[in-house]
C-alpha cells in the first residue's frame, strides 16, 4: 500500500474571499484575523424575513421580530410560532411589558401592537407624530419610542393610554436609538 498527499495552497485575496468560506466555531475580526470563536446554535428555523429584534419577555419565553411582513414569533423549540402578523412591513423593536405583555413597535406609519401573551390578542395604538418608529425602551411600564419623518421625535405611551404623547422633538430627521433610566426619581 502506498499513500501520498499533495500540499495545496489557497490564496485569499480580500475580505470577500474570507466571507465566502465557512467559519464554523471561528470568528473574523474587523482587521481580518480568524480566531477560535464560540459555537453557534440555531435556535429556530423557518421565520420569514430578516430578524430585526429579539427579547425575553416576562413569561420567560424568547420572542423574535421579523420584516416583510412584520411578524412576532415565539421561539420555543426548533419551529417558531407566529403570534402576530402586522399590517406593517416592519416590527422594529420588541419591549417586554410586565409579566404577560409584549409591545411590538411597527413601521412605517406604525405605532405599537400591545400583545397579551396569554390570550394572543393585541391592541393597535398608531403613532401619528412619527412616520417611522425605530427603537424603544420601557421605564416604570411607560413605553418610550424614537423615530421621525420630517423631524426626530421621542414619544411616550403611558399604561392604559390609547394614544402616544410627544415627549420631545429634534431638528434631526430620524432618531434611531433610545436609553432611559430613573436616577434619584428623575428620568434620564
Amino acid at each position: 500500500v502506498i499513500a501520498a498527499s499533495q500540499s495545496q495552497i489557497h490564496v485569499v485575496e480580500g475580505m470577500h474571499d474570507l466571507l465566502e468560506g465557512d467559519l464554523d466555531n471561528t470568528s473574523l475580526t474587523p482587521d481580518g484575523v480568524v480566531k477560535v470563536g464560540p459555537a453557534m446554535k440555531v435556535l429556530a428555523d423557518g421565520m420569514t424575513g430578516p430578524v430585526l429584534a429579539v427579547t425575553k419577555a416576562g413569561d420567560g419565553a424568547l420572542y423574535a421580530a421579523t420584516a416583510s411582513p412584520g411578524r412576532v414569533w415565539k421561539v420555543s423549540g426548533a419551529k417558531p410560532e407566529a403570534i402576530l402578523e402586522s399590517d406593517k412591513p416592519l416590527v422594529t423593536a420588541l419591549l417586554p411589558l410586565g409579566k404577560n405583555k409584549l409591545v411590538a413597535i411597527t413601521a412605517p406609519d406604525g405605532g405599537a401592537e400591545v400583545i397579551d401573551l396569554a390570550t394572543r390578542k393585541h391592541e393597535s395604538i398608531p403613532c401619528k407624530d412619527a412616520k417611522m418608529l425605530l427603537a424603544g425602551t420601557v421605564v416604570d411600564d411607560v413605553i418610550y419610542a424614537v423615530g421621525g419623518g420630517e423631524e426626530g421625535v421621542v414619544v411616550k405611551l403611558a399604561p392604559g393610554a390609547l394614544a402616544w404623547e410627544v415627549a420631545a422633538k429634534t431638528k434631526e430627521a430620524q432618531l434611531r436609538s433610545i436609553a432611559a433610566a430613573k436616577v434619584h426619581g428623575a428620568l434620564h
